[in-house]
């Protein structure tokens, strides 16, 4: 649903406020009028709004200095100065302010102030959308259990890293954004820079890449990651996109499990006594040294 979009009007001139309030509530706008500076900031005390429609000749507070205080009580709104007065002088000291977007001589061009009003407003719609947008990205971006690297399509430099990246490496983001891949790798092929990049230029030509890697953090400790790389969109710009996940418990229980293989094949085999391995179903699964022997067969001829 569409935030309700929210319009002030601070106008010395009751007649102009009043017709001007009406056609923009029937344009389906919220809108508020006050005819005096003071007034304007007591609304502006108890209201948001997105825009305000603000006259430069107005008793109590003069528009510019209004704008400059309303800008610092709220700094989201914009402005649209209104003037019977108008000269070069006074459009360049209005314009020169930030929140100020634009300048209307009376009698107002109400088909031209419509028009510019719509475009502010869909402008504003569409930077809110993008900064939803982005908020929701980094919401992911930070809360992934995986180290996320965003790459430079181009060059493979480090643009973006999240927090996972920096709890698994040591890094602050600002640290990642000037390190190259080699920092990050054991330096030593088939895990440096050269390796790293070949990886990196063919996911850059569209094809996703998921392997292995060595990788080093900060204080120089050595461990095994997944990294799953592809090409991608973000911003309208062409990234590549890391997914690292930490392997190293995984490969540390790959390598006990091969080395108690490998113990229990040493004493298999070194037994004088014959060993038979049979499943369940009572098929010969494998026999040592010792059986072939006593038997007279080889290996082969035990598992046919």
């Amino acid at each position: 649903m569409e935030k309700e979009v929210s319009i002030a009007i601070i106008d010395d001139d009751v007649a102009l406020a009043s017709n001007l309030k009406d056609i923009l509530e029937a344009e389906g706008y919220c809108v508020e009028a006050v005819n005096d500076g003071r007034a304007g900031m007591a609304l502006f005390r108890e209201k948001i709004f997105d825009l305000a429609l603000v006259d430069i000749k107005l008793p109590e507070i003069p528009g510019p200095e209004l704008v400059r205080r309303l800008s610092r009580l709220r700094p989201g709104t914009e402005y649209i100065m209104i003037t019977a007065y108008a000269t070069m002088e006074t459009a360049i000291e209005v314009i020169r302010q930030k929140q100020v977007i634009g300048y209307e001589n009376k009698p107002v061009d109400m088909d031209h102030l419509l028009t510019f009003i719509r475009e502010v407003m869909r402008r504003r719609r569409a930077e809110e959308s993008q900064r939803i947008s982005e908020a929701n990205y980094h919401t992911i971006f930070d809360t992934a259990n995986d180290a996320i690297f965003v790459h430079d399509f181009a060059n493979g430099r480090i643009i973006d890293v999240n927090r996972k990246m920096c709890d698994m490496y040591g890094y602050t983001v600002e640290e990642a954004r000037h390190i190259d891949v080699e920092v990050l790798s054991e330096g030593v092929p088939p895990y440096s820079q050269e390796e790293a990049m070949g990886w990196i230029q063919k996911a850059a030509e569209g094809t996703p890449q998921i392997f292995e890697w060595k990788a080093r953090d900060k204080d120089g400790k050595l461990f095994w990651v997944e990294i799953n790389l592809k090409r991608t969109t973000m911003g309208n710009e062409d990234r590549l996109l890391a997914i690292v996940r930490d392997i190293n418990e995984r490969k540390q229980a790959e390598k006990q499990l091969r080395e108690s293989e490998e113990r229990f094949r040493s004493l298999f085999e070194q037994t004088a006594e014959a060993v038979l391995v049979h499943d369940l179903s009572g098929h010969i699964k494998d026999v040592n040294s010792a059986a072939s022997e006593v038997w007279g067969y080889d290996r082969s001829e035990f598992l046919e």
